[in-house]
């Protein structure tokens, strides 16, 4: 791709700045030649590009979480409440624009529950309460050199926050509802390089371990639609959409911004306390 440097120099540490230009995510070869000593190294290129976010926007979005939050509190005084437990199944819906050049979406697999209170005595349409859920099965992204694939970025996300429901058929055996929530994403990121990988880089005389990657903890929303089906007066099945809206950031120096929506079709079972 290009030559470094071309000169005499004497035994010590440099530094270099090296324009790469806009090549691809991939697996690069370097060399270093002198009178008497020849060595080739490896390295992997992953292009995680940055997205500028408005800090005004951020606050704003904070502040509607915390409301919500504070809702979710007040709002259980002596009415009706109900536990549901769920499973799911999605996608990432990260963006090629923030992420890198070429990714495949990962499906994921989240399990959780939730805590609901009525906003008034009798059938109310709205209730409001908190959720948590994690994804068992993570966001594993594959990185390929060609037909060689190399590792696993595998997402960890764990979401707690609140949530709002409004149901528009009250009293309906089955009843559609409408959902949106706010809360904190969490959860880092692991890198798990294959076994063919690690072989090549050894025939080279380069050792690599599997590494962890310490992602920093973000506010974001959720919307979404589903329906409930009453099996009695208290228990109840419910299959819900859920779209996530978060931007999460690689926590370290340089660390870059990406976005980290995801789409999860779930269903669960609810039961009145």
């Amino acid at each position: 791709m290009a030559e470094l440097v071309n000169s005499e120099l004497i035994a010590d540490y440099y530094t270099l700045n090296f324009d790469v230009g806009n090549p691809t995510s991939s697996i690069y070869f370097y060399r270093i030649v002198s009178e008497n000593f020849v060595q080739t190294n490896m390295m992997i290129l992953i292009k995680l590009r940055v997205k500028l976010v408005s800090t005004k926007m951020e606050l704003k979005m904070k502040k509607i979480g915390v409301a919500l939050l504070f809702l979710c509190l007040v709002s259980g005084t002596g009415y009706a409440q109900t536990i549901g437990v769920f499973g799911g199944y999605g996608s990432s819906q990260f963006s090629e624009d923030d992420f890198w050049e070429g990714f495949e979406q990962s499906s994921f697999v989240p399990v959780g529950a939730n805590l609901m209170f009525n906003t008034s005595s009798g059938l109310s349409p709205i209730q409001i309460g908190g959720e948590i859920n994690y994804g068992v099965v993570p966001f594993t992204f594959e990185m390929s050199d060609g037909d060689m694939h190399v590792a696993d970025l595998k997402l960890n996300q764990l979401y707690f926050g609140a949530i709002v429901k409004f149901t528009i058929m009250t009293g309906n055996k089955a009843a559609p509802y409408l959902r949106g929530g706010a809360g904190m994403y969490t959860g880092n990121a692991e890198m798990e390089y294959t076994s063919e990988a690690k072989e090549l880089f050894e025939s080279y005389g380069i050792t690599v371990e599997d590494e962890d990657i310490d992602v920093s903890s973000a506010f974001g929303f959720n919307i979404g639609a589903g329906l409930n089906f009453e099996i009695n007066n208290k228990n109840a099945l419910f299959f819900e959409f859920v779209y996530n809206i978060v931007e999460r950031e690689v926590d370290e120096d340089g660390g870059e911004k990406f976005t980290a929506n995801s789409w999860v079709v779930q269903a669960g079972f609810s039961f009145g306390l």
